[in-house]
């Protein structure tokens, strides 16, 4: 492969509000703060100043909170594989959200 001046894939991931993750699952989350899969679910996170960027990916996810499940399938039906789970990410229609 050749070096280019500009990379031609650029990612994106929707950017998606932290009101939609329970208390437990939102601190457990925040608590993490090295990247990689060291959390109860064994999620790839790479953790950010307001938020973490979580590897969505296609395993079945019946052993995930029903919050990260909600989110993850919307992700899924957006047709990406990571989210921004952020304090100041958008709150999305249809999906719970929670006070905490």
């Amino acid at each position: 492969m050749s070096p280019v001046a500009k990379p031609g894939w650029i990612m994106t991931a929707p950017v998606v509000s932290t009101s939609h993750l329970d208390a437990e699952t939102g601190a457990d989350l925040a608590g993490q703060t090295l990247a990689g899969n060291g959390n109860r679910w064994g999620l790839c996170v790479v953790p950010m100043p307001t938020g973490s960027l979580v590897f969505v990916g296609d395993d079945p996810m019946d052993d995930l909170p029903q919050c990260f499940q909600d989110v993850f399938a919307k992700v899924k039906e957006w047709e990406h594989e990571w989210v921004r789970l952020d304090s100041d990410g958008d709150i999305i229609e249809g999906l719970p959200t929670f006070d905490w």
